[in-house]
């Protein structure tokens, strides 16, 4: 995280690179410091909305909004996952409706899990 924090201090342009803005929002999340790395992962979405691995800033997005117990905006953030194809994701598909399917159950949605599983 320090390495992070100093390269920003030196070149304050990062904000700008996505794939520096991924790297430091997975530091951020490592380290349970989620509003920061909630932050760099939005900021990564806005500075490059075609961002290779878009699919895991959402993925990521998701996990830390249901950590937080945020159902809704977790929901969103794995189904964006799911949708989007053409970008990378470091969890398959099936993967992925389990998350929604987890989300669904918590939100007392259980026949749309149902359907789902």
């Amino acid at each position: 995280l320090s390495a992070y924090q100093a390269a920003y201090a030196l070149d304050t342009k990062l904000n700008q690179n996505p794939e520096f803005l991924f790297g430091l929002g997975i530091v951020y999340h490592h380290y349970g410091v989620d509003n920061h790395a909630i932050r760099a992962y939005q900021q990564v979405l806005y500075v490059d909305s075609q961002f290779l691995r878009r699919s895991d800033v959402h993925l990521r997005l998701g996990l830390i909004y249901k950590k937080l117990g945020d159902y809704s905006s977790s929901l969103k953030h794995f189904q964006r996952a799911l949708g989007d194809s053409t970008s990378t994701c470091s969890l398959t598909r099936s993967e992925l409706s389990y998350l929604i399917c987890f989300v669904y159950e918590q939100q007392g949605h259980l026949t749309e899990a149902e359907n789902l599983y």
